[in-house]
């Protein structure tokens, strides 16, 4: 009996130390419950004509969202929001600003002022007044918080938020300058309406001309060290706990 009582405890140890290894942001994760539509397709409630105009329909509700070009050949759509009103739908993620918020209640659509490379992923606050937005374009990762109510985007940094700007980017502001810091988008929790807590992993920056720690030998593709960060709205807070050293994971050998 004692000998299964410690079987199952080394199992789940074994099981809490692979989480913690997981890739940052889990991208095999992101977008898994989005739905894709192709060019030419319609998947209730979004078509995307041959002519490339993206339309939403839902009951009497029927808005004309954007037209892509002729390069783009599928575009992707968020799970309905917690009250059932809003959506999201990605056109192409290299285009300026690729990002809609559809709300079926007023029938309208609202471009986002987002950067490219806006992730298929977004996290509701409780009450459905506020979103979380991911955005990643080459080692440039940014967390964005929508207020329904305003329209207004703000950008989470290591000292606050701030309103979109031409400083990039927010979450690089916890990693050195060899580093990049990637949001782990299941790690998300929100405590009511204005508060919610993640977790940023920090790797290796590919892009960063910088030498010393995070790179290094043999660790470059995974997570070195991570944060757990707290952002509370009313009123502005960030803080965020000591850094959790990770353990180097060899690199398997080849054979």
């Amino acid at each position: 009996m004692h000998r299964y009582r410690y079987g199952m405890f080394s199992t789940l140890l074994v099981f809490c130390f692979l989480y913690l290894l997981r890739a940052g942001g889990s991208p095999d994760e992101i977008g898994k419950d989005w739905t894709t539509v192709k060019r030419g397709a319609s998947v209730t409630p979004i078509d995307f004509a041959k002519d490339g105009t993206i339309s939403f329909h839902q009951g009497q509700c029927r808005v004309e969202v954007a037209k892509e070009d002729d390069t783009t050949t599928e575009i992707s759509y968020s799970p309905i929001s917690r009250d059932g009103r809003y959506r999201i739908v990605i056109g192409d993620v290299y285009d300026f600003e690729p990002a809609y918020l559809l709300d079926s209640e007023k029938c309208k659509s609202m471009h986002l002022h987002l950067p490219r490379y806006v992730q298929p992923w977004v996290s509701w606050s409780p009450d459905g007044s506020k979103v979380l937005f991911y955005t990643n374009y080459e080692a440039s990762p940014q967390l964005w918080i929508l207020k329904l109510d305003t329209g207004q985007i703000l950008e989470v940094h290591h000292t606050g938020l701030a309103p979109r700007r031409n400083i990039c980017c927010g979450l690089n502001e916890w990693a050195p300058k060899s580093g990049v810091g990637y949001l782990v988008p299941e790690s998300v929790r929100w405590n009511g309406a204005a508060k919610f807590t993640f977790r940023l992993e920090i790797y290796c920056n590919p892009y960063s001309e910088e030498g010393g720690w995070p790179c290094g030998k043999g660790d470059n593709d995974n997570a070195r060290a991570a944060y757990e960060v707290s952002v509370a709205l009313e009123p502005v807070n960030v803080t965020s706990g000591p850094m959790i050293r990770l353990p180097v994971r060899p690199r398997p050998q080849k054979e």
